[in-house]
C-alpha cells in the first residue's frame, strides 16, 4: 500500500525533489515516509517575509535545520494530505489559496489543509 500511496504523489514529489537537491543537500529517509531534505542554504529566500520554516510537496520535505517535532508533526501531516489528494493536492491548495484571499481571509491560516495541519 505504501508503494502505491507515493506513487499517486510522485508528481509532487518530484518538484519537491527538485527543490530538496537545489538545497544543496542530501536527503535523509525518514521512517514515517517521506525524504527530509534539512539545509538553510537560501531556502528562507522562498519566501518574501523569510519565515518558512519547511515546505512538502508529495513524499519530499525540505526544512530548516534540525526542525521542531512540532514542525515535523506538521509537515506529516501534508505527506498524508498527498497521500490522499495524490497530483490534485496542488491545485486544491492553490484553490482555497485564492478563495481565501479573495474573500480577504489569511490564505495561509484560514486554509482548511493548513488547519487539519494544525498550523504553525
Amino acid at each position: 500500500m505504501r508503494a502505491l500511496r507515493m506513487l499517486w504523489t510522485l508528481p509532487n514529489t518530484l518538484i519537491g525533489l527538485v527543490l530538496g537537491f537545489l538545497s544543496l543537500t542530501w536527503p535523509r529517509w525518514d521512517e514515517r515516509g517521506a525524504l527530509v531534505f534539512e539545509s538553510d542554504r537560501g531556502f528562507r529566500k522562498l519566501h518574501s517575509r523569510g519565515n518558512y520554516i519547511a515546505i512538502t510537496l508529495g513524499n519530499a520535505i525540505v526544512t530548516n535545520p534540525d526542525p521542531s517535532k512540532e514542525t515535523m508533526r506538521h509537515e506529516f501531516v501534508h505527506v498524508r494530505q498527498y497521500e490522499t489528494w495524490g497530483p490534485f493536492f496542488a491545485l486544491a491548495y492553490a484553490f482555497f489559496w485564492v478563495k481565501l484571499w479573495l474573500e480577504g481571509q489569511d490564505p495561509y491560516r484560514d486554509n482548511p489543509f493548513e488547519r487539519e495541519a494544525g498550523g504553525i
